[in-house]
């Protein structure tokens, strides 16, 4: 008998060759980085699949203590409940390893290796010498989440374990023999790798039940499923798409713009694009892009867009997302959309209706919108883009070598330029430099170079994808010349740096900008005008008054309506009594409501200092399950899938992070909502100098925060329909 093109004795038993093994292991550590923390927990199980129905079985497990050999950090017995005492008394390293050796002694050599985030177990294991068969295949339940799983909020473990139902089962510990309750809880080694199992298994059910193209399939099990599924008994067909009528986004016809107060167009934001309806083009598309020689990241990518395409052609009602925090991953899954989306070029607009919303947001804008951007670090990842494909691609572009300098010199840049900054902003004067800021002037001369000397028409267009990078790059390279031509990267130009997520965007002041003169155009440009506002009415006509754009508003009154977006019922409340209290009897307090009422109490931090301070104080005076912060309890996005799963408590995150909470709301409810000192608001040279106009000018600043608050505050009030309200100062 031929299998696989192996000739196979009739008369033996063939189960075996359906069957492989794999290992599924997590470790809990003192610390995040391998060369100064250790092991301090390890589980793992061996699990036998049968790839024929993609079920796995477990086998037998392992789970040791290791003895501490350095100080571990006080957040890791918060997280995971392992104290210090224990691990006094537990293993030296090497008896557990030679434990680990025996467990792992009969493993096949090519062994699939399987954790959430293996990577970072993996790290630690090498460092320490663990023992690991030869050949095993890496296998990252993270990846296969991020591409099946575009449902979930979040795909880290704990927030996968409470959404998908994960728990380790009744005949799970009976079959493992565990009767240890203090091993039955999160951030725990073992627990996480039952866990991890459990969540392994259900993808495997997806996958087994999703109408994927031939393409898909292939690409996920080749590249982030590395099994056996040669006798896969699902038949995996072309996928069947459904001739239900839907709505074309090809062919969507706008009707209204969104824009800045000074007419530029706002285009849809990443998460706006994935949510809309699919076109058929659209998958086929997709299905094309996944035969393209793409990096393993951006083919993950691809294969997100593929799958959140599929799920809305059938159903456009979820709310889905793309997982991924990384800049460059996301401007690329902008391109993908670009590059198969017709975008309006909003030639003839004058029939339009803008939408100007929030138009408070002209305080805050203002800074941006009198200056000339030069997005240094959206070009660099568009060109780090198109240098791997084309790596991949091993295709021969005569400019992948300026592309590379381009880039490294970008790196250099970065680097000289993280010791100046303060406050996320750096001036370059080219006339005032320091000693220590010459190799500055170094570097931006060599990158005026590298840009003069580079023609990005001459980039290849490969395929559908490198053809809209290049469209792309064109677009951002032209942008850094002014209207005489004239190169703005340059040594001679006074430049600011800011700090953004360690990327540079370039500014330079135009001196010449009158708000109320590119008002009136932008009103001239369109055919009507709707003005959102979150201010109450009264405030609004007091902003007009403040910007001296009342006489503009009037002249155009009939092409204007004003929308009111606030909640007229709520208010900001200052609790003037409270203005000096001690901070712990404040938290005490939001703790007592929280238990009182089972909802939330949330703390909005206008400042970092604030947002530290309190996590100071919650980390020394409460449990861990009884608040949640940013920073000590994980990333925003990490916060928020925690509070999504109901465990009622203090919450402490910055206030500009509403924005993102609030897509959430009719999940999450609260009891009450503070502020936490002002806001941070940024006093710009054009305000300072309408101040100066005025009759006093600290009248006017204080004004200009007032209504400042006010629209930040009215935002949150309207979505959440309570009262805000505001703790100025404190003592600690």
């Amino acid at each position: 008998m031929l299998v696989n093109g192996t000739h196979i004795d009739e008369n033996v038993e063939l189960s075996y060759l359906f069957k492989m093994k794999l290992l599924f292991l997590d470790t809990e550590t003192s610390g995040l980085n391998p060369n100064s923390g250790q092991i301090i927990e390890i589980g793992a199980i061996l699990t036998t699949l049968d790839t024929t129905s993609l079920k796995i079985t477990i086998d037998s497990k392992f789970e040791d203590l290791i003895a501490l050999r350095s100080q571990m950090d006080d957040r890791i017995t918060r997280i995971t409940g392992i104290t210090s005492e224990e691990l006094f008394v537990a293993k030296p390293i090497h008896k557990v390893q030679e434990k680990w050796f025996e467990f792992l002694r009969d493993c096949p050599e090519n062994i699939v290796i399987i954790g959430h985030s293996l990577q970072f177990d993996l790290d630690f294991l090498k460092a320490e010498s663990w023992f690991l068969p030869e050949k095993y295949i890496f296998c990252d339940s993270l990846d296969i989440s991020k591409i099946l799983l575009p449902t979930c909020n979040a795909v880290n473990l704990e927030y996968l374990v409470e959404k998908l139902k994960l728990e380790p089962q009744r005949n799970q510990l009976e079959q493992l023999g565990i009767t240890d309750k203090t091993l039955l809880k999160h951030h725990r080694a073992l627990y996480d790798t039952i866990a991890c199992v459990n969540l392994v298994q259900n993808l495997f059910n997806i996958l087994s039940k999703s109408n994927f193209d031939q393409v898909a399939y292939k690409t996920i099990l080749e590249e982030f499923i590395p099994i056996d599924t040669s006798f896969f008994s699902k038949s995996i067909s072309k996928h069947n798409i459904s001739n239900e009528p839907k709505i074309d986004i090809l062919q969507e016809n706008k009707q209204k713009v969104s824009i800045h107060f000074d007419g530029s167009v706002i285009q849809d934001g990443l998460y706006d694009k994935i949510n809309k309806p699919t076109s058929q083009i659209f998958i086929g598309k997709m299905v094309e892009y996944l035969k393209l020689s793409l990096p393993r990241n951006l083919k993950q990518i691809v294969l997100q867009i593929y799958v959140i395409s599929v799920l809305n052609i059938s159903n456009n009602k979820q709310s889905l997302k793309i997982h991924t925090k990384n800049a460059t991953e996301l401007l690329f899954a902008n391109k993908i959309y670009d590059s198969i989306v017709s975008i309006d070029n909003l030639i003839d607009i004058s029939h339009l209706t803008s939408i100007i919303s929030p138009f408070e947001a002209i305080i805050s804008q203002i800074k941006y919108v009198s200056e000339h951007n030069y997005k240094l670090s959206v070009f660099i990842s568009l060109l780090e883009i198109y240098y791997d494909i084309l790596k991949s691609e091993k295709s021969e572009d005569p400019l992948l070598v300026k592309i590379q300098e381009i880039i490294v010199c970008y790196d250099f840049l970065l680097l000289n330029l993280q010791q100046f900054w303060q406050k996320s902003e750096y001036f370059y004067t080219p006339n005032q430099l320091k000693p220590e800021e010459e190799i500055i002037r170094k570097k931006i001369t060599e990158m005026y170079h590298l840009f003069s000397r580079f023609d990005p028409n001459m980039l290849k267009e490969t395929n559908p994808i490198t053809a809209q990078l290049k469209y792309s790059i064109i677009a951002e390279y032209l942008s850094f010349f002014d209207q005489s031509g004239k190169l703005q990267i340059a040594p001679s130009n006074k430049l600011l740096f800011r700090n953004q997520g360690m990327q540079i965007s370039i500014s330079t002041f135009v001196y010449q900008f009158n708000l109320n003169t590119i008002f009136e155009k932008t009103m001239n440009q369109y055919n009507s005008h709707i003005l959102e506002t979150y201010l109450k009415k009264e405030d609004f006509t007091a902003l007009l008054k403040l910007t001296g754009l009342q006489k503009i508003i009037d002249e155009y009154s009939s092409k204007i309506t004003v929308v009111y977006l606030n909640n007229p019922n709520c208010n900001i409340i200052f609790n003037d009594t409270k203005a000096n209290v001690k901070l712990s009897d404040f938290l005490e307090e939001r703790k007592e409501i929280v238990n009182l009422e089972n909802k939330y109490s949330l703390l909005l931090c206008g400042q970092n200092s604030s947002l530290k301070e309190i996590e100071r104080q919650f980390t020394q005076d409460y449990e861990p399950d009884e608040y949640f912060v940013l920073g000590e309890s994980g990333s925003l996005t990490k916060v928020v899938s925690k509070m999504i799963k109901n465990q009622k408590s203090m919450v402490a995150i910055k206030n500009g992070d509403f924005y993102y909470l609030s897509r959430y709301l009719d999940l999450i409810e609260f009891a009450e909502i503070w502020i936490i000192n002002q806001p941070y608001f940024p006093i710009h040279k054009y305000w300072q100098t309408l101040s100066l106009n005025s009759t006093d000018k600290d009248e006017y600043m204080h004004k200009l925060k007032w209504l400042y608050l006010k629209s930040q505050t009215g935002f949150i009030s309207a979505k959440t329909g309570l009262d805000i309200n505001f703790l100025k100062s404190y003592r600690v």
